[in-house]
């Protein structure tokens, strides 16, 4: 077979600088999955066929795809930082003139990540108000059972002592020999005098 008969991916010459990238090369330089190449094909990235049937895709549009991810991917970064910074300050208690003016930054971006940070906070606020809630129950739950278990325990003492007051009654009662108050034993007695 001739090297122009099949379609081999390592035919693709991917150092070249005008040479197509396949899949698995544009997947490389992006830093995807291969499947995410295919699902950017026909939105963020526009693939031609070969003579052999393989998407390839220009090297000038992936290296301008990779470079926009990485300003996004920058630009996050920066975000988040800018966030961490102008919440520190909301926590330390700083007003918004004093944030922007120390991080040099739009009142638009303080006020919406005061948005963000207030909701935080009043989400906080309420999960520790159902903590100190539970915590309420959990110490009322506690006394409940503790007073219901010293209720038993007297109840149990009070029989006990109960019993044991009984106890010796019986006891005597048992003890004592029983009167013969019935009719034919006194009259046997009766007649014997």
């Amino acid at each position: 077979m001739d090297q122009n008969d099949e379609p081999p991916e390592r035919w693709i010459d991917d150092s070249q600088p005008t040479a197509p990238l396949t899949r698995t090369a544009a997947s490389k330089i992006l830093g995807v999955s291969v499947a995410t190449v295919r699902r950017w094909e026909g939105t963020k990235l526009h693939p031609t066929v070969d003579q052999f049937g393989r998407h390839v895709f220009e090297r000038a549009e992936v290296t301008e795809l990779a470079q926009t991810k990485a300003r996004t991917v920058a630009k996050r970064r920066t975000d988040g930082k800018l966030a961490a910074k102008v919440f520190t300050m909301f926590e330390d208690g700083e007003e918004l003139p004093a944030i922007v003016i120390a991080l040099e930054i739009e009142p638009r971006i303080v006020r919406e990540l005061y948005e963000e940070w207030y909701v935080d906070l009043d989400t906080r606020l309420k999960q520790q108000r159902r903590q100190a809630r539970a915590r309420e129950q959990a110490r009322e739950a506690a006394t409940i059972r503790r007073e219901v278990r010293d209720w038993e325990r007297l109840v149990r003492e009070d029989a006990t002592r109960d019993v044991e007051n009984r106890a010796p009654r019986f006891a005597t009662d048992a003890a004592r020999p029983v009167a013969r108050t019935s009719p034919v034993h006194r009259s046997a007695g009766k007649k014997g005098r």
